[in-house]
Parts: structure tokens; sequence; C-alpha cells
């Protein structure tokens, strides 16, 4: 079964490996994120929103997993230039 990750997941990775492999494997293993790793995360989102205040033409691609990867597809084939929160597969 393929897992996916998103993109706090792959900040994760990229400071431990272990704690990717907990977050996508695990998580309900995971440690429970500190007040300033949640603000770090919600500051994630607000620059989200705000991006999509300054490109109203992008398109926000709310699917998970392997339907976010459709939708991507999907909405690059109907010539979208700008895309939010898209999703991609890499080697299957």
């Amino acid at each position: 079964m393929a897992a996916f990750v998103a993109k706090s997941n792959f900040m994760s990775g990229l400071q431990c490996h272990k704690q990717l492999w907990l977050e996508v494997q695990k998580p309900h293993r995971a440690t429970v994120l500190s007040p300033a790793q949640q603000r770090i995360i919600e500051q994630g989102k607000e620059v989200g929103q705000y991006a999509r205040q300054q490109f109203r033409s992008g398109q926000l691609i709310e699917k998970r997993g392997i339907e976010a990867i459709q939708a991507t597809q999907d909405a690059i084939a109907a010539g979208a230039s700008c895309l939010f929160e898209a999703a991609f597969s890499f080697d299957g």
C-alpha cells in the first residue's frame, strides 16, 4: 500500500527520518506537537491562505491521497497554471 506524504511530513523528514516514518506509518505513535511546532503549522496555513488571496485565479486541490494526484493531473490537463496543495506521485 502506498504512503502519502504531506508537506508537514516532508519537513519532518528533512530533520529526522525516523520522525517521518512514524508520522506516515504509525501516526498514533508520533509525539505530540509542542505549542511552537503547532504555531509553525498554523503559520504555514496562513501563508497558504494569503497566497490564494494574492493569486485568485489559482486552483486549490482539496482532495487527499490518490484522489489529489488525479485532481492535480486533471487541473494541469485543463490548463491550470497556478495550483495550491497540488499532489504528485514519484516512481509509482
